[in-house]
């Protein structure tokens, strides 16, 4: 009878034990929604004011078209568009371009930061004296800036006649909480261009960079004379140069790495050094040039495809400038008699610059396009 009554006891105990236990793993949940906010900025009014012309004559004439971007997706870089068109304007003439900008979505917004085109005729002057501001949501801003058209005989600056042209401005404007990358970023970009240049002028001369070659969709184009199937020495253009462009304000040291396909060669002669300069992008001109020498301040190395360049500036780079460093390229000994039916057709130009301040890489790509005799 004791050895009943002490299982029952014991049988007590355990469910007494259990449940306690059970009380112990009770729940508790949380369910959250999460809305995420949206980047949008839109053109309000739009104007092109002319300065009064001479007589209260109205000859000239200048027109706006706005171009928005939209349902970007979930970049933080929203853009815009503005078209420009000038038309019958003559030396003198001048207009004042204002925008109204409205931040339409739910984010504030840090802009405008302008992108002028970089090949703007040397007749044609372009100021402004934009910053940069906050947009709030609901809230917008109006900026201006002004086209001139300038002649300088003397300095051989003629506006053509009887000429309408047509460019674009790109404004560009970021989340306020993104401001101190996207400014700070350092920016790199490859072109190739022509080597009718004019870079020994200094400001405040404008600055002829060459003309960039021919394109067919995203491909640079250089021409080959076809010969019995094979290429030939013909080409067009028969040397051009490959610019590397370098944008952050606050680079003092740069390192280049420059590689290449074997279709051509970067050239070490007289007219074809490695060249670099520092340029104004407001004012479209040549600060200085950057002395380099070689085996100090660059290698070529046309064997393994690869120039290399460094270079130390003596004060850091400003805000509106860029570090420009010229290769000029010629076809090689190997391209030339090689096979044209087998030959690679694309030639491939990639850059890799690490900076004091960061690093980053660009590239582009040429195609040859054959021309029989």
């Amino acid at each position: 009878m004791k050895t009943i009554n002490r299982f029952l006891v014991f049988l007590v105990c355990v469910a007494i034990l259990f449940s306690a236990v059970a009380m112990w793993y009770d729940t508790l949940k949380i369910h959250a929604t999460i809305d995420t906010g949206s980047v949008d900025v839109e053109f309000g009014e739009v104007s092109c004011t002319e300065t009064p012309e001479a007589g209260g004559k109205d000859v000239g004439s200048c027109s706006v078209e706005t171009k928005e971007i939209e349902n970007e997706g979930p970049e933080v870089k929203n853009d815009l568009d503005l078209v420009i068109t000038i038309s019958n304007a003559y030396p003198g003439y001048s207009a004042l371009v204002c925008f109204e900008v409205v931040n339409s979505g739910t984010i504030p917004v840090v802009g405008p930061y302008i992108t002028l085109p970089k090949d703007l005729p040397n007749w044609l002057a372009v100021s402004h004296e934009i910053e940069p501001i906050q947009i709030d949501p609901g809230a917008s801003r109006t900026f201006c800036f002004r086209f001139s058209i300038v002649e300088d005989i003397e300095e051989g600056i003629e506006p053509p006649e009887g000429y309408t042209y047509t460019f674009q401005v790109y404004l560009d404007f970021i989340q306020w909480n993104e401001v101190e990358y996207e400014v700070l970023r350092l920016r790199v970009n490859k072109e190739f261009r022509k080597t009718e240049v004019a870079l020994e002028n200094l400001c405040p001369n404008k600055a002829d960079l060459g003309e960039l070659l021919d394109k067919s969709g995203d491909y640079y184009v250089v021409y080959v004379e076809v010969k019995n199937d094979k290429v030939g020495k013909g080409f067009s253009p028969g040397a051009f140069f490959g610019v590397i462009w370098i944008e952050r304000e606050g680079v003092t040291e740069i390192h280049v790495i420059d590689s290449y396909d074997f279709h051509f060669d970067v050239e070490d002669g007289k007219d074809g050094k490695v060249r670099a300069y520092i340029y104004d992008k407001v004012n479209q001109c040549i600060v200085k040039e950057l002395k380099l020498k070689k085996d100090k301040n660059y290698t070529v190395d046309n064997a393994n495809n690869v120039v290399k360049v460094d270079i130390t500036l003596t004060e850091p780079l400003g805000i509106n400038q860029a570090v420009l460093i010229y290769l000029k390229f010629k076809p090689s000994d190997e391209l030339i008699g090689s096979d044209w039916a087998t030959v690679d057709k694309y030639f491939e130009n990639n850059v890799e610059v690490t900076t004091n301040i960061g690093s980053s890489s660009a590239s582009a790509t040429i195609k040859l396009v054959g021309k029989k005799e």
